[in-house]
């Protein structure tokens, strides 16, 4: 039971894609900061932003026993975002309101937890050792309005637990 949910969140926070490349270039005022546009370039449609919520709701408002129900369903969703980048998908979850409230309601349950940040180390380890992560820090720190060196911290130590724990606090 517990390694499906694990599989579905590793899907989940899979890798995530921008769909607005511009949002932080500054292209729409003629101007591109470089630092920026390896994240830019990480592509999110809005079909995945919807997946997205719809799979972070199902799971923070469900109990345990509910989401085993719900399994298939939930799998489904994770492989239709399988493609997004981790750190797109963390800029789409801690840039909305209600996924941060989501992210809370997960947070309170060490089974939710657990298999959400298995999926997401397990992702983000994979992409590390393709040298596909540090570049990207930069345009997240930014469009968080969040300290880089901290997000690079967490990141090359491989503390993704702490990085998500840091999001959740700098978000409320």
């Amino acid at each position: 039971m517990r390694m499906g949910l694990t599989f579905l969140l590793l899907t989940i926070i899979g890798q995530l894609q921008a769909d607005d490349p511009s949002s932080l270039t500054g292209e729409s005022m003629g101007q591109v900061n470089p630092r920026y546009v390896a994240f830019d370039s990480l592509l999110v449609t809005e079909r995945d932003r919807i997946t997205i919520r719809r799979l972070l709701t199902t799971m923070a408002e469900n109990n345990v026993f509910s989401l085993l129900f719900e399994k298939k369903r939930l799998e489904r969703w994770g492989d239709e975002i399988y493609h997004v980048h981790p750190i797109r998908f963390l800029s789409v979850v801690f840039s909305d309101q209600h996924l941060i409230y989501c992210m809370q309601e997960i947070y309170k349950s060490m089974f939710k937890w657990n298999g959400f940040i298995n999926g997401l180390s397990d992702k983000l380890n994979l992409e590390l050792k393709a040298g596909n992560v540090q570049q990207y820090i930069p345009g997240f720190a930014a469009l968080l309005g969040l300290s880089e060196e901290k997000l690079h911290a967490y990141v090359s130590h491989r503390d993704f637990e702490g990085l998500v724990v840091y999001l959740l606090k700098s978000s409320r």
